[in-house]
């Protein structure tokens, strides 16, 4: 068995488990909000174009709308709109492609798009930390 420790947990795993874990990380709110972000690993079986990859998501949520989706230094950056038109809420993501073994880390900051100009900064920062260390 092998060991995987987590931020506030260990667990033991068959050698044969992939990690494709998912961590969300949540911020002190404004306006009955808390921003947050999530971080997601997909491992692949097959190749994937990110542009597509991302296209993907607007099949996820019902009412998804996407406003940005651009190729970049790194891989892919998206911006989806979506909920009520009172309280829209507004998603950043951040595609990255992976070698060895294949996968893509998908970083996403929500917050109500009302506040996103007082989050973007804060969810570029952190997106711009990412390190891979497999």
């Amino acid at each position: 068995m092998a060991r995987f420790q987590g931020s506030d947990f260990a667990i033991e795993l068959p050698e044969e488990y992939t990690d494709e874990s998912t961590y969300a990380f949540a911020f002190p709110g404004r306006g009955g909000f808390r921003p947050s972000v999530v971080v997601k690993t997909e491992r692949l079986r097959t190749a994937v174009e990110l542009g597509e990859y991302a296209r993907r998501a607007l099949d996820t949520l019902p009412g998804l709308e996407m406003v940005l989706n651009e190729e970049t230094a790194y891989g892919r950056r998206c911006v989806y709109d979506w909920g009520d038109a009172g309280r829209r809420i507004r998603q950043v993501q951040r595609h990255i492609l992976l070698a060895d073994p294949a996968r893509v880390v998908t970083m996403t900051g929500t917050t109500l798009r009302e506040l996103y100009p007082q989050t973007e900064a804060m969810f570029e920062a952190i997106f711009d930390s990412y390190r891979s260390l497999a």
